[in-house]
C-alpha cells in the first residue's frame, strides 16, 4: 500500500486515513514440565585476531530436578571425542548447575567450588576471582535462556530495556554492568522439521553501560596486566547478541545463537600500540524430550507477528 501511494501520490493524497491494527502482545511464561530434559547439539566457534578459528561440536543432555520449592538445572556432556581438553571441559560443565525458582527467577549457581581448580590454571587466577566468574557465567546462561523473559509481555519490534550484571564478553573474569535490549522479533517454527510458527524468536542484545565503562576498563586492565609486554588497556568495545527461539507458554527452548565480540586497544611496555580482537558464535539446538506434538499448546494469536 505504501509503495502504491508513492507511485500515485496524487490519488492517495485525499485517501481517508485509517490506523493500522495494533500488533498483538505475546506473554512469556516459565512452565517447564516436571522432569523436563532435552538433548542439546552445541556448535561452537571462537576466533582471536591473527589466529585460525577454533571449532567444536558436542552433545549434551539438559536435566532438571526438584529441590524443595526450587528447580536445579544441569547439563551433562554426552561421551564423544577424547583428549585432555575435552575431558577437562566435561568435568567442568558436568559439575555445574543453576538453582532457580518456579517462576524462573535465578537463585544461585551450584557446584562452583568443585570446579574452581579446573578454571584457576594452576593458581594463576585467584580463587575468589574464578568463583565470581563462574557464578556470573551460570547466572548469564539462565538469564538468556529464561530469566530475562519470564513474566514479560512483548509487542513485536518494541524493545524493553533492563540492566544486568555479568561478565565482559569472552572475558569471564572481568565483571561489567550491561544495558540490555530485549526484543520480540516475531513468530517462527520451533525447528526446521516444523512448518507451523508456534515458537517466538527473541533477541537479547547487551553492551557495557556507559555509566560502567570506566570501571569495566579498569577491571579488564587488571585481568591482562600480567600478560607479556605489561599492557595498559586504553579502550575497549564489546557486544553480546543472542537469538532465542522458544515456546512462549513454557519457555521450553529450541534454538539459541550466541554471538560475542570484544576489541581491546592497549599500550605495551615499549610504548607501541596494539589492538586485540576476539569473537565467537555458538549455536545450541534443543530437542526437548518428550517432544511436544506440532500445534499442541500453541496460543491463539492475530496480527503483529511474522513467520520466519
Amino acid at each position: 500500500m505504501l509503495l502504491a501511494c508513492q507511485v500515485a501520490s496524487l490519488g492517495c493524497a485525499h485517501a481517508p486515513a485509517s490506523a493500522p491494527p495494533s500488533p498483538s502482545p505475546v506473554a512469556l511464561r516459565f512452565a517447564w514440565p516436571d522432569g523436563f530434559t532435552a538433548e542439546v547439539l552445541a556448535r561452537q566457534e571462537q576466533e582471536s585476531w591473527g589466529s585460525d578459528p577454533v571449532r567444536s561440536v558436542s552433545r549434551r543432555t539438559l536435566l532438571t530436578a526438584r529441590q524443595g520449592q526450587d528447580l536445579v538445572v544441569r547439563s551433562r556432556t554426552v561421551p564423544g571425542e577424547e583428549g585432555r581438553r575435552r575431558r577437562a571441559a566435561e568435568r567442568l560443565t558436568d559439575g555445574l548447575g543453576e538453582v532457580v525458582r518456579r517462576d524462573g527467577t535465578f537463585v544461585r549457581a551450584d557446584g562452583v567450588e568443585g570446579a574452581l581448580d579446573l578454571v584457576r590454571h594452576g593458581g594463576e587466577v585467584p580463587a575468589d576471582v574464578a568463583r565470581r566468574g563462574l557464578e556470573r557465567s551460570l547466572a548469564t546462561d539462565w538469564e538468556i535462556l529464561v530469566g530475562a523473559w519470564a513474566g514479560r509481555s512483548f509487542v513485536p519490534g518494541q524493545p524493553q530495556h533492563k540492566p544486568f550484571a555479568g561478565s565482559v564478553p569472552l572475558m569471564a573474569t572481568a565483571e561489567t554492568r550491561f544495558d540490555v535490549a530485549l526484543t520480540f522479533e516475531g513468530w517462527t517454527p520451533c525447528s526446521t522439521e516444523e512448518t507451523e510458527p508456534r515458537c517466538v524468536e527473541l533477541r537479547y542484545h547487551a553492551r557495557t553501560a556507559p555509566s560502567d565503562r570506566a570501571a569495566t576498563l579498569a577491571r579488564i586492565g587488571q585481568v591482562i596486566a600480567a600478560t607479556p609486554g605489561r599492557p595498559v588497556v586504553r579502550e575497549f568495545e564489546d557486544d553480546l547478541d543472542v537469538t532465542v527461539v522458544t515456546e512462549p507458554a513454557t519457555l521450553v527452548p529450541h534454538r539459541i545463537v550466541d554471538r560475542e565480540w570484544l576489541r581491546i586497544r592497549m599500550r605495551m611496555e615499549d610504548g607501541h600500540e596494539r589492538e586485540a580482537e576476539e569473537r565467537s558464535e555458538d549455536e545450541y539446538v534443543f530437542a526437548p524430550s518428550p517432544a511436544p506434538a506440532p500445534g499442541a499448546g500453541a496460543p491463539e494469536r492475530s496480527g503483529g507477528g511474522r513467520a520466519l
